[in-house]
């Protein structure tokens, strides 16, 4: 058993850490302090090796003592990923799994917290799990970024658009996502829904 601390926000070539050398990362209530959430996780999935576990534990709701003690701290504000939050720094549970997905675990799961007197879930645990199946990207393969930084995409069923979303994302950029179906729906962030012909 060995143990590291490494920063999140950097890829573990920079640390001298080597892609898909641990089995299992944990951590508490650090995810949400990151500039980018999905850049982070990126950089945790790459870290594990196929089959290898994150799982960790995160607040979900803001509440009014949070922000008036952490949100004296500069770290409270500094994230840039405003696609995914707007507003404060924290992600529900199903946003955490959402973007878990995302970032290329393909099983995830989450523990729900204590519910507060305002409604809203406290501490809550997230597992997540990389694929057994995952070949290691190669060392001299580099993802640029894109001159672009906002995108839209039609998605069919195949996964081909989604993982193009994927990857974007994790580079910075704002993806929004146009898919078929039966009505207009539109889920007022970055996802639509369309009827073929209209």
């Amino acid at each position: 058993v060995e143990f590291k601390i490494f920063d999140l926000e950097k890829p573990g070539v920079e640390q001298e850490l080597a892609a898909g050398a641990f089995d299992f990362i944990i951590g508490t209530n650090v995810l949400h302090a990151v500039r980018d959430v999905r850049a982070a996780l990126h950089n945790l999935h790459g870290l594990l090796a196929p089959g290898g576990s994150l799982i960790f534990m995160d607040t979900a709701t803001p509440q009014l003592w949070t922000d008036t003690v952490f949100g004296l701290t500069s770290g409270w504000w500094r994230f840039t990923d405003r696609d995914l939050r707007p507003e404060q720094p924290l992600l529900k549970r199903g946003q955490w799994e959402t973007v878990l997905r995302e970032t290329g675990f393909v099983e995830t799961t989450s523990l729900p917290g204590l519910t507060g007197p305002t409604g809203g879930e406290g501490q809550i645990g997230l597992l997540a799990r990389k694929s057994y199946e995952e070949a290691s990207v190669p060392a001299e393969t580099h993802l640029q970024a894109p001159e672009e930084k906002s995108w839209l995409i039609f998605a069919d069923a195949s996964g081909v658009g989604d993982e193009l979303v994927s990857r974007l994302r994790v580079l910075g950029a704002r993806c929004r996502v146009a898919t078929q179906g039966n009505h207009f729906e539109f889920d007022g962030n970055d996802a639509f829904t369309l009827r073929p012909g209209r």
